[in-house]
């Protein structure tokens, strides 16, 4: 039945080999954006009370890895920098919090600037000179999977319930 399904669709094994293919950030940023774009669709929709509940539960999720991975961080990054984005993951709990006790895009654009931050200067590789990003994580940190490793959640499409 497995096998079946992904003969009948090619986008899946192309989907496969992609996320084979990528770096520990590019995955990283890949859950980011999709994370942004949900968002920024529920943003367009807020109507969709589903749509809107599910891109701010996907949301959630990864921000849950965030603050888990920088509360079990041995030392890999900064102790003020732990701490500010420690920080940032309760105010987005509690924005959160906030856009799903009252639907709308407004309290949903904080969410999506936060994340579209994260994923343009957090999560991007350093190519310029030793310390130009003030503030970035090093190289060994992957603040949503510190085994580096990802769990890539299945389109909002594929899922049932």
């Amino acid at each position: 039945m497995h096998q079946t399904m992904h003969r009948d669709n090619p986008y899946a094994a192309y989907d496969r080999t992609q996320q084979s293919a990528m770096s520990i950030r590019q995955m990283e940023q890949a859950v980011m954006i999709r994370a942004i774009r949900e968002l920024e669709q529920a943003a367009r929709n807020v109507g969709d009370h589903k749509s809107y509940v599910a891109a701010l539960t996907y949301h959630r999720k990864i921000w849950s890895a965030i603050q888990i991975n920088m509360i079990e961080d041995t030392g890999r990054i900064a102790g003020s920098s732990k701490a500010r984005l420690l920080e940032l993951s309760l105010y987005v709990d509690r924005q959160t919090i906030k856009a799903l006790s009252a639907p709308s895009s407004a309290n949903l654009e904080p969410l999506i600037e936060i994340n579209k931050t994260l994923a343009g200067g957090f999560f991007a590789p350093d190519n310029g000179p030793a310390g130009s990003r003030s503030g970035a994580a090093p190289e060994s940190f992957h603040p949503l999977h510190p085994s580096g490793t990802i769990e890539i959640l299945p389109p909002r499409h594929s899922r049932t319930g």
